[in-house]
């Protein structure tokens, strides 16, 4: 569900509200608002109803793997959920890390991790691609899988790009969701400096342009964000 009518669906008119009775538990599997995850818990609290915000990781390749899933909620209540949340996982990826909000914080920030490694990436290969030297991309990324520093599941993505996807027809405009520029508006609050998410929320940005849409990196990024969730590459 879109973190955006969360609350409506659960207290709004015509929602779940009516169907919740004290005792019940609900958890928000999607990607909220950590603020809004708290002030909802607090809200349904008052019906008598357990709230437990699970942030999840995973993409469209979850559901064969098994999510990542980041959980907050009260401690007393736990054991009852945590059959499902395991089950969900792949296994021991999944934690109760703190109250209502932890969760959901917890993912706002690994999306704003995640937007920083995908932009270095995207920029990197964008570097060799202009280089004299007339690499065969997948074999670069062939050698990055196994033994390099920089290994991890977003180069392995980068190798199934180089084979299947046809950069030609690919616009480098790359949609958000919103998380990451959550995590810069937090990191001001909490005075800590994250220049380099915060720049590759601005490369996001300025992706709408037409000129940027160009960009081998931004291209790059645009197919990472594809191949593990699912997301819509624009066309030229």
């Amino acid at each position: 569900m879109p973190h955006a009518i969360v609350e409506d669906f659960l207290l709004g008119k015509d929602s779940l509200a009516p169907h919740l009775r004290k005792g019940d538990i609900v958890i928000d599997g999607g990607n909220s608002f950590f603020k809004n995850s708290m002030d909802l818990s607090k809200k349904l609290a008052k019906k008598g109803i357990t709230f437990f915000d699970c942030g999840t990781s995973g993409g469209v390749w979850g559901e064969r793997n098994g999510f990542a899933l980041m959980v907050g909620g009260p401690k007393a209540q736990w054991k009852k959920i945590e059959p499902v949340i395991q089950t969900l996982s792949a296994g021991d990826n999944y934690a109760l890390l703190g109250e209502a909000g932890a969760g959901h914080f917890a993912k706002m920030v690994h999306n704003g991790i995640e937007y920083g490694m995908m932009e270095a990436i995207g920029e990197g290969y964008a570097v060799l691609e202009a280089s004299k030297f007339k690499y065969n991309l997948k074999d670069v990324t062939r050698v990055y899988q196994k033994g390099s520093v920089v290994r991890s599941w977003l180069i392995d993505l980068c190798r199934n790009i180089f084979e299947t996807e046809n950069f030609k027809k690919v616009s480098g405009k790359i949609d958000a969701n919103g998380e990451a520029e959550w995590t810069v508006k937090t990191a001001k609050e909490l005075k800590v400096d994250v220049r380099v998410i915060a720049d590759s929320l601005k490369v996001r940005k300025e992706s709408a342009s037409s000129k940027n849409q160009k960009k081998f990196s931004n291209k790059m990024v645009a197919l990472m964000r594809k191949q593990f969730g699912g997301h819509e590459v624009h066309k030229k």
